[in-house]
């Protein structure tokens, strides 16, 4: 991968770099789903749920969500842990602290 994929796997619609303007809605990734990174951020894990980032961050909060990997500070979550969530049904899981 080069750089700027390192950088960031999702394209704004926007073209501005921000996260708002949006309405909310999640972030198209600029790669299909089946060549996502091993580790996904918020706005990956929204766009694979059909949610708003937000949502991602209360579904984390309510305990729902598979545990997070923190990498150097940045949360980021497996995506096969996402993936098998779904696959179960997507439970509460309470992994919460």
């Amino acid at each position: 991968m080069n750089r700027a994929s390192n950088q960031s796997a999702l394209r704004r619609r926007d073209g501005n770099g921000r996260s708002d303007g949006n309405g909310g809605q999640p972030i198209e990734p600029a790669l299909p789903a089946d060549e996502l990174p091993l580790l996904l951020t918020a706005g990956e894990v929204a766009w694979l749920l059909k949610v708003s980032e937000r949502s991602v961050w209360r579904l984390r909060s309510a305990g729902y969500l598979p545990k997070e990997v923190n990498v150097l500070g940045s949360v980021r979550w497996r995506r096969t842990d996402i993936e098998n969530w779904v696959v179960a049904g997507c439970p509460k899981l309470d992994n919460r602290g």
